[in-house]
């Protein structure tokens, strides 16, 4: 079917239906006249995604459903989000409603906005507002799936208020131009659901490390030259490793805010103990690994 059909049995401008090709979510035949040609299989996932949209749904998020293979659950997931920032945004409106009923009252609103709204602020929030920019944005990508629940017992809230005093007190982190650059770019081009596929990648590993070996060991190997290589130590990529090093041995990265993410988050902590378990694997196999660390 060609796109103006498509536009017509979709209900989907020709712009939505291109954008939605860019992002890998439509994939039609190319004829020898160049044209377009649109199966099934794209018409299903064309009227999949317009009902999401209209839904609400961001892209990124409707890719998460979209590519789930239980999307009952994970459109669950999004609605049990949902719920919590549409009750955030009601005490939001609350206080707006205080300041504009009692003459612009600063210093009461600043009290109730204490009351109503900063106890329910996420860790995932906290990152955003303790670390603005590029870096801030990528450990939102990096951690902010694991950080979506309440804190809800004692061990969390201490652990919680850890993370804070971490977060508050810790030193600006100072990246050069390139690396911002750099981060910009792996920003636009890795989303939450890039992170996903790496966790499961993550999760097979531990699960089959030898498997896993015998399927990819031609591929690791090319990894460890490349990381090895003296192009790849005169790059952004390289540059940023060493700076992520430092700032990690010289924070309390991992003796503070590590060690309090996984008592609050019980599906990092699990992340974090298959993450291990491949690592431990890796390097038995591939020794001379640990010198990517030593630079």
């Amino acid at each position: 079917m060609q796109i103006g059909k498509v536009c017509e049995t979709c209900h989907i401008t020709r712009k939505a239906i291109e954008y939605y090709e860019q992002q890998g979510l439509v994939h039609p035949a190319v004829l020898e006249n160049g044209y377009r040609d649109y199966g099934e299989k794209d018409i299903l996932m064309l009227k999949e995604i317009s009902m999401l949209r209209k839904l609400g749904i961001s892209i990124a998020d409707s890719k998460v459903i979209l590519f789930s293979e239980d999307k009952p659950k994970a459109l669950a997931d999004y609605q049990t989000k949902m719920k919590f920032l549409l009750a955030r945004t009601n005490r939001q409106y609350d206080c707006l409603t205080y300041l504009i009923s009692n003459g612009y009252d600063v210093a009461e609103t600043t009290r109730l906005i204490k009351e109503r709204l900063d106890e329910s602020t996420t860790i995932q929030d906290k990152l955003r507002d303790a670390f603005p920019g590029s870096y801030g944005e990528f450990l939102n990508l990096h951690f902010g799936r694991f950080l979506k629940g309440r804190v809800d017992t004692t061990e969390k809230a201490v652990a919680y208020q850890k993370i804070v005093d971490w977060l508050d007190t810790i030193s600006d982190f100072d990246f050069s131009n390139r690396l911002e650059e750099f981060f910009e770019l792996f920003n636009e081009n890795f989303d939450e659901q890039g992170f996903e596929k790496a966790d499961k990648a993550v999760s097979a590993v531990a699960e089959d490390y030898n498997g896993y070996l015998e399927e990819n060991r031609s591929m690791m190997e090319q990894y460890l030259e490349i990381r090895n290589s003296e192009e790849y130590k005169a790059s952004p990529a390289f540059e940023m490793q060493k700076a992520m090093l430092e700032f990690q041995r010289s924070s309390g990265y991992a003796d503070v805010f590590i060690a309090n993410l996984k008592t609050l988050s019980k599906p990092y902590a699990e992340y974090m103990q298959k993450l291990q378990t491949a690592n431990r694997e890796f390097l038995k196999q591939f020794p001379s690994a640990k010198d990517i660390y030593k630079e």
